[in-house]
């Protein structure tokens, strides 16, 4: 489907939970599109969105959301196992979709989705915002154009803390069927995320991961050692029992230098034969409303995938894009299970993307 140039994107959110508010804020700071309707399987929650956020229309069952024939897009906003089933279903109906992250909870329900919006003729986009973090875009471009030498190391580490609470209201958290997994899937995604974005595809990997403080199923600490197509090595930490929380940090080290980003800062910027400060980069955006550990930079994905559907081009995170890092989690879960390298790429096979 196709909307004229002249008219906003007209968008409905389903799901009205924790991050629904920061896609209505980043819709709201776009001149292009126009939040128009909402929907949860709460009525009073919808109802008291939809009120702050000056919506119009308010459904209780995303069915009827999608069978709205003035909605040309949706963003998903719901807990992990919902984002597949409300995908496909949206684009059985011509809609465009945009899901949080993970898009989905396992390979093939992101296939069916990628297939299911193929067919349809719509866009599939998938929330990385840190994509669009000014410090990460830096980094990226330091990278490819050689500043950091022969790349040896690259490493993510989000040592978070949660308690148990966390788990407890939300039945679907901390279970493999709903959530799709724990400190892997849920926190330390967005890092892996920028790590594939910068240093291309993981060839082989192997992990460990298990539940050592929370009451859960899934994972509250992993780790995992990974070797890149490109010949480098990585390292992935992932944790929500270490307190106090810091940061999630990523680093780049190589033959000519190493850079690492804190959060949305960068926090070492070491260049042979360029010293050791670091760049002053600016990450706020004004039309970002949320949790501080979501970076500011939704508005400018949620932005990218507006202008992707006026200009008939994928957006930057696309489908295809968002199962690769499922690829690379869900490898180190099966690592772990069997005790064994897992193989995701077969040598000389892939590259950056």
């Amino acid at each position: 489907m196709s909307t004229p140039r002249d008219e906003p994107i007209r968008f409905g959110i389903v799901g009205c939970g924790v991050v629904a508010p920061t896609h209505a804020v980043a819709l709201d700071g776009i001149v292009e599109a126009k939040l128009i309707a909402v929907a949860d399987a709460s009525r009073n929650r919808a109802e008291t969105f939809a009120k702050e956020f000056r919506v119009p229309r308010v459904y209780n069952d995303y069915r009827e959301l999608l069978q709205d024939p003035e909605i040309d897009a949706v963003t998903i906003c719901t807990p992990h196992h919902l984002h597949a089933p409300i995908a496909i279903a949206a684009a059985q109906h011509g809609k465009h979709v945009l899901v949080e992250k993970p898009m989905a909870t396992s390979l093939e329900d992101a296939d069916r989705m990628i297939a299911a919006c193929e067919r349809a003729g719509v866009r599939l986009g998938v929330v990385f915002q840190h994509r669009f973090d000014p410090a990460v875009r830096y980094v990226k471009r330091l990278v490819e154009e050689g500043d950091l030498g022969r790349i040896a190391l690259a490493s993510v580490y989000v040592k978070w803390f949660r308690t148990q609470d966390y788990y407890d209201p939300d039945s679907w958290r901390g279970k493999w069927a709903t959530a799709g997994g724990g400190a892997l899937i849920n926190q330390a995604i967005h890092a892996i995320d920028v790590l594939l974005w910068i240093m291309g595809d993981v060839e082989r990997l192997s992990g460990y991961y298990d539940a050592l403080v929370h009451a859960i199923e899934v994972e509250d600490t992993a780790v995992a050692s990974l070797r890149f197509v490109s010949g480098a090595l990585g390292v992935v930490e992932a944790s929500t029992t270490t307190y106090p929380q810091t940061p999630e940090r990523i680093e780049i080290a190589g033959s000519r230098g190493t850079v690492a980003i804190a959060g949305e800062e960068i926090v070492r910027h070491e260049l042979a034969g360029r010293g050791a400060d670091i760049p002053d980069i600016h990450a706020g955006d004004p039309r970002f409303r949320g949790k501080s550990y979501y970076g500011a930079s939704h508005p400018r994905l949620v932005e990218d995938f507006v202008h992707a559907l006026l200009e008939g081009r994928p957006p930057l995170v696309d489908g295809h894009q968002g199962r690769r890092v499922l690829e690379v989690i869900f490898g180190i879960y099966e690592s772990c299970r069997t005790g064994r390298e897992v193989v995701l790429r077969p040598k000389g096979e892939g590259g950056s993307w």
